[in-house]
């Protein structure tokens, strides 16, 4: 009888962290193609395929789930760091093409959240609560992907001064490629590459020259 119970217990919670799972995955895509503003609690419930009820169970509001889609963002982005830093015969061997397929794979990282970023950004002044949260959520990212790097051989090749300033300022340099290329304001199709490649440059000059 106790194992009955705890089987369908753990079924519940399953069934719970898929459900909130599709809510911020409908989030993303709605934020992304429409953007954050435009986006209603009602479209958002529909593209997750819950209630406007089964919403409000799992998000306060729109801004508490904002904030979880900037968090699994933040999550793929140390995720895609951890793995760059794990290749370390490609970055031992050639660590110029290493750094390029490290940049490349942040900026895919982004996918089409050009629209998402512009409006986070906006709300970043407009509004203190997701001010904090967002700071928050950046530090822990931050945190994470030191330690990744002061495992890695690479922390032994910086050129800088402070590593932790140092990759504030590539996030800030791949950040603003990113609104280049993506943005509604962009490059040309045609320069993007050009811009990438002065992306690696700059990084590149930067970290190990």
């Amino acid at each position: 009888m106790m194992d009955k119970k705890r089987i369908t217990s753990k079924f519940k919670q399953t069934r719970s962290a898929n459900t909130r799972q599709a809510i911020v995955e409908a989030a993303e895509s709605c934020f992304c193609q429409k953007g954050y503003f435009e986006t209603s609690v009602k479209e958002l419930a529909t593209a997750a395929k819950v209630s406007i009820g089964s919403f409000y169970f799992y998000f306060k509001d729109k801004d508490e789930l904002l904030m979880e889609v900037y968090r699994n963002q933040n999550e793929r982005f140390i995720q895609t760091i951890s793995s760059s830093l794990h290749k370390t015969t490609q970055y031992k061997t050639d660590r110029k093409a290493w750094l390029r397929e490290f940049i490349l794979d942040l900026l895919r990282t982004y996918g089409k959240s050009a629209k998402m970023r512009s409006e986070l950004r906006v709300l970043n002044y407009e509004n203190p609560k997701i001010s904090l949260q967002k700071r928050l959520i950046s530090e822990q990212a931050l945190s994470h992907i030191m330690k990744s790097i002061e495992n890695s051989p690479m922390i032994n090749d910086l050129k800088v001064k402070n590593p932790q300033i140092a990759i504030l300022m590539v996030t800030d340099i791949i950040n603003f490629t990113y609104d280049r290329i993506a943005g509604e304001n962009g490059c040309q199709e045609e320069n993007k590459d050009d811009i990438i490649e002065e992306c690696f440059d700059i990084v590149y000059k930067y970290l190990f020259l």
